[in-house]
């Protein structure tokens, strides 16, 4: 049974009981609570009022910070609930630009926003980036491929014909490893460069166990040594196939130089998995290896690093200091350690992946790194330290979280990292909060 209002209340006391709860409502509504049956008749529908507002508040900051993790499909207040209707309309539109960005993971770079103001227009400049590298991309994949299938062909044509004076041939007897016939190329390096023949027939004599059964297409690098100690890598394709030579059974190994084509293949690996400027994985690479090692059980750490200022520096300085500014980073990133995968995934923002680290001491070197960075000398009327905040995520060995999701967690906690520090990021050393607070 409800307590008999307190008519005795004067109206002072009253307003200084309404007062309090809006205060408590404000500043810390989780802890705020009023017995509106307790206020004289006209008073108690306001303190209803008010703990109807405050239960509308706690459900929109419950909402808002299922938004801010990353749970865009979170059930939204109810419609009595009018606080959080402009929020509702930013997860309806966060809604559909993750289906547009999925579709773009996809390969549909039709996509494009006409909402969301600056996010919208980067959005459609990204897909467009995004689609003429991957044309550019595809278009050198079918030359390059186009160019291995004409090397395939004519070295098999000239295999079945002759041996001819660029390709080497030798023959090992399969028991002995002893070298029963060699060709005149192979004659000439063995006159030429002893040490490199050496080296040549050491990998012949451990190459695939398959050649057993079958015929073995294999690769290998060699180093060239020369009287003058050259340390040149030569990449050599290699054919190898079991056959009978005068009354042995031999292997024969058939090599060719395709020092060339190899290294153009890597050439092409790096522009899909590296970012032109740092040097760095991209995005793309980093997805791939953290997948990679979710999908095999390991615990690894994931970082995510935003620059700071660099905007402050692109607009005051020039682009040519912000690229400084971010290769300066990225330099540090990159030797993290010999396991650390460091990916450059935007502008001004990075992901550092780190296989059987401690959470905490990933966070300490960072917090170093960082702290170092300001001591960098800058060029003279540089208002500004380089630094960057970053935020750390455990993901422990079999962890079944999406990896959206970690990300999101590592991009909340950058956040916060950058917040609780934003008076070590002031310009010429104020307490001022930099022009822009996300730099």
């Amino acid at each position: 049974m409800a307590p008999d209002p307190d008519k005795t209340m004067t109206d002072e006391q009253i307003a200084s009981a309404l007062f309090e709860y809006m205060r408590q409502l404000i500043y810390n509504p989780d802890k705020a609570d009023i017995d509106a049956s307790r206020f004289p008749d006209g008073f108690s529908d306001v303190a209803k009022g008010l703990t109807f507002i405050r239960d509308c508040a706690l459900e929109q900051r419950e909402f808002a910070h299922e938004i801010i993790v990353g749970k865009l499909d979170a059930t939204p207040p109810t419609i009595e609930n009018g606080l959080a209707s402009g929020l509702k309309e930013v997860q309806s539109a966060l809604l559909h630009a993750a289906w547009q960005a999925g579709e773009v993971a996809k390969g549909d770079y039709e996509q494009s926003m006409d909402y969301m103001g600056d996010f919208g227009s980067a959005f459609n400049t990204m897909v467009s980036q995004l689609k003429d590298r991957e044309e550019a991309l595809e278009r050198d994949k079918r030359l390059l491929e186009q160019a291995n299938a004409d090397l395939e062909s004519t070295y098999e044509l000239t295999l079945d014909v002759s041996l001819g004076s660029e390709r080497s041939l030798i023959f090992l007897d399969a028991e002995t490893q002893e070298v029963l016939w060699k060709s005149d190329t192979v004659k000439k390096l063995e006159a030429s460069s002893p040490r490199t023949m050496e080296s040549v027939l050491e990998a012949l004599r451990y190459c695939p166990s398959e050649v057993a059964d079958q015929t073995v297409k294999w690769e290998h690098d060699f180093q060239v040594l020369d009287e003058k100690d050259s340390r040149d890598i030569v990449h050599l394709a290699i054919t190898s196939r079991m056959v009978r030579w005068n009354g042995h059974r031999a292997v024969s190994h058939v090599m060719s130089d395709n020092t060339t084509e190899y290294r153009e293949r890597l050439r092409m690996n790096d522009l899909a998995n590296k970012d032109m400027l740092t040097g760095l994985y991209n995005r793309r690479y980093g997805m791939l290896r953290a997948t990679s090692l979710m999908e095999d059980g390991r615990a690894f750490c994931l970082a995510f690093i935003d620059i700071d200022h660099l905007k402050y520096c692109n607009d005051s300085f020039g682009h040519s200091a912000g690229d400084d500014y971010i290769l300066s980073i990225s330099r540090r990133l990159g030797v993290f350690g010999d396991t650390a995968i460091a990916c450059r995934v935007g502008g001004d923002e990075f992901m550092l992946i780190v296989p059987d680290a401690d959470k905490d001491e990933v966070e300490g070197r960072l917090a170093a790194m960082r702290e170092g960075m300001r001591d960098d000398e800058l060029p003279e009327g540089y208002r500004y330290f380089h630094s960057f905040s970053f935020g750390v995520v455990d993901v422990p060995a079999g962890c079944t979280t999406k990896l959206a999701d970690l990300l999101s967690q590592a991009d909340s906690l950058m956040y916060r990292y950058k917040f609780k520090n934003k008076h070590l990021l002031a310009i010429d050393g104020s307490t001022d909060e930099a022009p822009d607070s996300r730099l």
